[in-house]
């Protein structure tokens, strides 16, 4: 995923639900130099990761964070 390059941080988490898992991905775009919406890079980042992945490894959700949240 870091390889997109409107990209900025990311994280892929597997979550259950209902006995199901699935990836899900957490990023932080950066789009100071894009005139496009965040949903508009989501799906061209899912194109994208068609042609290099397995689907299995493609998250089936993607949520835009305007930062990473850190712990200390």
């Amino acid at each position: 995923i870091l390889k997109y390059p409107y990209i900025k941080q990311t994280s892929t988490l597997i979550r259950e639900d209902k006995g199901e898992q699935y990836l899900v991905a957490y990023v932080v775009f950066n789009i100071l130099d894009t005139s496009f919406s965040e949903e508009q890079l989501i799906n061209q980042l899912k194109e994208s990761l068609k042609n290099e992945l397995p689907d299995y490894m493609i998250p089936h959700y993607f949520y835009a964070l305007d930062k990473m949240p850190l712990n200390t």
